[in-house]
C-alpha cells in the first residue's frame, strides 16, 4: 500500500466526522445550561425557590429555557392560570405523574423522563402530565 491509499476519506469516515462534530456543538451549546447544576444553594436555580434545596450535584429543569419551556413547566401548581393551561386540573403535581421518579433523601424534588431526567419540583407540573398508577384526580 501507498502512502496516497492511507489518507483516502471515505464517505464512512466523513460521516462519522460529521457526526461527531454535530456532536461536539450539542455538548458546547448546552455548556451554558450546566450552570443549573447545583450546590445545594438556593442562589444556583434558575428560578424563585423558596422550599428546600435540591439535592446537591444534580441539575435542575429550568423553566424559561428548552425543554421546560416547550413543555410549560412550572415550578408550582399555583402559578398556572387555569384559563392558560387548559390542561392542569386541580390536584395534578409533578409528584403524582407517572414521568416523576423520586430522588433519594428527597420529598420536595424528583427527576422527570419528559425533561432528560433533570430535577423538578414535586410541587410542579407541565402539559405532559399523566397520571401515576393509582392516582384519582378529576
Amino acid at each position: 500500500m501507498s502512502k496516497q491509499d492511507d489518507t483516502n476519506v471515505t464517505r464512512r469516515s466523513l460521516l462519522t466526522w460529521g457526526a461527531g462534530l454535530v456532536a461536539t456543538a450539542a455538548v458546547t451549546a448546552a455548556l451554558p445550561a450546566c450552570k443549573k447544576t447545583t450546590d445545594g444553594k438556593k442562589s444556583a436555580l434558575p428560578f424563585k425557590w423558596d422550599g428546600p434545596p435540591p439535592p446537591k450535584g444534580m441539575t435542575v429543569a429550568d423553566p424559561n429555557k428548552g425543554a421546560g419551556k416547550a413543555l410549560a413547566y412550572y415550578v408550582k401548581t399555583d402559578q398556572i392560570d387555569p384559563k392558560k393551561e387548559e390542561l392542569f386540573k386541580k390536584g395534578r403535581n409533578c409528584a403524582n405523574c407517572s414521568f416523576y421518579q423520586t430522588v433519594s433523601g428527597s420529598t420536595a424534588w424528583g427527576r422527570c423522563t419528559m425533561l432528560a431526567m433533570t430535577l423538578v419540583t414535586a410541587e410542579g407540573w407541565c402539559k405532559v402530565w399523566g397520571p401515576k398508577a393509582g392516582t384519582k384526580t378529576k
